[in-house]
Parts: C-alpha cells; structure tokens; sequence
C-alpha cells in the first residue's frame, strides 16, 4: 500500500492511534575528484607535509654546490614559490593525480651555454603529450601565462602506477569505490536532514478534497498546532475522522565499523595509517613510514633530477642531485639524548651537532671537530712487532 493511499481511505477504516511514517527520496552524485574526499586528503596531505622538510642539493664531486642551482633546489624554485611549498605540493600532485611535471625553465647564456633558471610545476591535468613522425615526445602546457612547447628533457616527470602505461600514472581508480561508498554516505546523512524539512506530518481524512482545500487545511493545521507562539501546549487535538501521521526522514547508512574499513583501505594505498596522521607514532613506526612511503618518492626525484640536469660525463665524475633528510628530527627526545651521548664517545665529533639534537643553540665554532683522547690509530701487527723488538718486548 502507497504511502498517500490513506489520503482516499473510507471514515471506518481509518485508525484513531497515530504512527511514525518513514520516507526519503535519495539523490547522490558521483564524486568527481579524489581531491574532494576528506579521508584521501587528509591522508596526502600527511605525505605532503612531510616530503616539504625535505633539502635539495646539488653535489659536484661529493661537494656541496653553494651556487645558484642549489638556491633554486632548496630556497626559491621560482618567483612565486618557496621550496617547501613547491615540494610540498608535488607531493600532492603525486598522490592526487599520480603524476609529477617539473618544468626546467634554462636561459642561453652569452657563450651558448644553458643554464637553469627557474622550475615550475605543470598541473597534470592540463599538460598535453604530443609525438611527432619521428616518434619523439612533446609537451605542450601552460607556464605563468605563457605557453610553452618543450621535449622531454626539460621535463622532470615522476609517476607512480604505472600498470597501464610505461611514462605515465594510471591514476588512482582502484580505490575511486571505497571512496565513492564514503561519499554517497555522506549524501546519504546530508539527504536525511534536507528532506526532514520538507514534509513533517500527514494529515489524512476520510473525505475527497480538492487541491485548494487541502492546501487551506495544511496551513490551518500548521499554523494552530505546530506553531509554538499559538499551541503553547504542545499537543495537536483532531477529530475520529482525521489521522495524523508523523514522517520520520530516515536512511540506511553505513555503520562506523565498515566505514572504518574503507577508511583504512584508503589510508593503506596512501602508505599512512592513524598514529602517523595524529602524530601518536613512536621511532620505529616513524621509520617504517619513511622508509615505506616518503623515501620512495625521494629516491624518484633525485635520479630524475641528476639525469635531467647532468649529461652523462658530469654524472661520470660524481655530480649528481641529492635529497637531505633528516630522520633524527622526527625522533623522540630520549632517542635524541641516546644519540647525542653516542656521538660524544666517537673519536672526533662536533659539538654542534649535539647541540642541533637537543634542540639547543648552537655556539660559536661548534662545527670544529674535537678529539677524544680514549682513541688512537690503530696499528698493524708488523708495525707493532716491530715497535716490540725496538724496545724489548714481544708482541703476541
């Protein structure tokens, strides 16, 4: 029986005692990007965080680069974009969509030469892969409003899934159904408090209306019994010839166990799990994380950096483009006091780095190295059988 079939029922078949009616009309709609879905971002933005402490550099023969590639490595990558910020975001961009571009903006020099000047991130989304007859790769996109057609190598390009496609991510449509159940739950819950408002009551009678009157009824009704200025009472009289009926706007959702399920299936794809995210995790599980998650991508970046700013000879001497971290800052204090007397017992140490370790100031020419006179160089058996006879000893 439909839920208005009442409205036409015969007087003596109606029931004096009032019932709780339930009624909802869902409407969803597909999510349309991972970005939207509070549970996957919240998860990325954890792996963004944490890629942005990264330091970038360059090394020329084992050394430090003090140049200007390092500064656009680990400062400033272009003029509106700090590195933490760029890092950070080309994380995202990773997770998100699956794939990085880097653009290296190179300027030619007076004698011929090139030299980088800037890098930008190119929005996955946008960028537009191109071949031409003799099947090399192009790319077309857009650059502080300007558009730019470039090959390969000024693309840094990091990608991960890579099941259907050799260059290029597949994107994250594996785990696009635990989130759609996530999100039509929520529209579910959403509905449910849009249609509460729509329909409260039903007033049935046994007699035929017309639209009119019962669109005077309705408001009769409400205005007298509903309305909390005028029934101050709080209770609604009717007649044996009428039946009220209250609409109960519920839906059937899923329970927290199973979304907590998906949840964790979301957070599994992504590498992260809850104690990371709330920051409740201890050394080791800290360690599993980086190892499992953020060196990954490190590891990615820097070959693809080396490769793309490095010709061959160069690489062959030993330059190369590193990503300094520091596993130690996210360490406890008691495993940095473990450490820092540790270092202490090591033949020569700086004490700044002590220092760094217990989040202290650091003193002036603390990066000189001090001796510890526990220690002294070791010598072969030859060297002290021979020392030995020079003195008079033996020497086992």
């Amino acid at each position: 029986m439909g839920i208005f079939s009442g409205w036409f029922a015969k007087k003596n078949n109606l029931k004096k005692n009032n019932s709780v009616l339930t009624i909802q009309t869902p409407s969803f709609s597909n999510i349309s990007s991972v970005r939207d879905n509070d549970i996957f971002m919240s998860a990325v933005l954890c792996n963004a965080r944490h890629t942005s402490k990264v330091n970038v550099k360059a090394y020329y023969a084992d050394k430090v680069d003090d140049g200007k590639l390092t500064y656009l490595l680990s400062l400033r990558p272009n003029r509106i974009m700090s590195a933490a910020t760029f890092w950070e975001k080309a994380r995202i961009n990773y997770d998100c969509d699956t794939n990085v571009f880097i653009y290296l903006n190179k300027i030619k020099l007076p004698n011929g030469s090139f030299q980088l000047d800037s890098l930008w991130l190119i929005d996955p989304t946008s960028i537009q892969c191109l071949s031409d007859e003799n099947k090399n790769i192009w790319f077309r996109f857009w650059v502080d409003s300007v558009q730019v057609l470039c090959d390969d190598s000024q693309l840094v390009v990091i990608s991960k899934n890579l099941n259907k496609n050799e260059l290029f991510g597949a994107g994250n449509s594996c785990i696009n159904k635990a989130i759609q159940v996530i999100d039509t739950n929520y529209q579910g819950v959403e509905n449910a408090i849009k249609t509460s408002a729509y329909i409260r009551f039903i007033l049935q009678t046994a007699t035929l209306m017309s639209d009119d009157t019962k669109t005077q009824r309705a408001k009769k009704f409400s205005e007298a019994m509903l309305n909390a200025e005028i029934n101050q009472t709080g209770m609604a009289v009717i007649d044996g010839a009428e039946k009220l009926t209250q609409v109960d706007n519920k839906g059937d959702y899923v329970h927290f166990e199973e979304i907590k399920t998906f949840q964790e299936n979301i957070y599994k794809y992504l590498g992260v799990n809850e104690k990371i995210l709330k920051a409740e995790n201890n050394d080791n599980e800290w360690q599993a994380y980086y190892e499992s998650t953020i060196e990954p991508f490190l590891n990615k970046l820097s070959q693809e950096l080396t490769y793309k700013l490095f010709t061959k000879r160069e690489i062959g001497f030993g330059n190369e483009i590193r990503v300094d971290t520091n596993r130690i800052q996210n360490a406890s204090f008691d495993t940095r006091l473990k450490i820092s007397e540790r270092i202490q017992l090591l033949p020569k140490y700086a004490p700044n780095q002590v220092l760094k370790l217990l989040y202290l100031p650091e003193i002036e020419n603390g990066d000189d190295l001090y001796e510890n006179k526990n220690y002294q160089q070791a010598l072969d058996n030859s060297v002290k059988k021979k020392e030995g006879e020079e003195d008079g000893t033996k020497t086992n």
